[in-house]
């Protein structure tokens, strides 16, 4: 894991750190993923991209981190991490096709 260029350049987070291990379980990977040095008692939104600066190029949302009272996080994540994870991009930014999002929740 690395910083975002923006945290770098305006030095929000001056010593965050993290560890990441993804171990191989059969068809799927296990991603745990360990924080330190964020702020105390938050929940951030734990993303996978391409690059740490804009353009992030190819994103997914993968879960949320709470830190707990020290700044310290963990999550576990159950997925592709591996050579074989792909994403289908378009070249020069065009569109693979539009259909509209799922709305699995009917009723709030």
């Amino acid at each position: 894991m690395v910083r975002s260029g923006v945290v770098v350049s305006s030095n929000v987070l001056p010593n965050p750190r993290a560890r990441v291990r993804i171990e191989s379980v059969g068809p799927v990977e296990v991603m745990n993923v360990a924080v330190f040095g964020l702020p105390p008692n938050t929940d951030f939104d734990f993303f996978v991209i391409q690059r740490p600066v804009t353009p992030f190029g190819l994103s997914w949302y993968q879960g949320d981190i709470e830190t707990n009272r020290f700044g310290a996080g963990s999550g576990s994540f159950v997925g592709q991490f591996s050579i074989e994870t792909f994403i289908v991009a378009p070249p020069n930014g065009q569109l693979p096709g539009v259909a509209p999002a799922p709305t699995p929740h009917k009723n709030p």
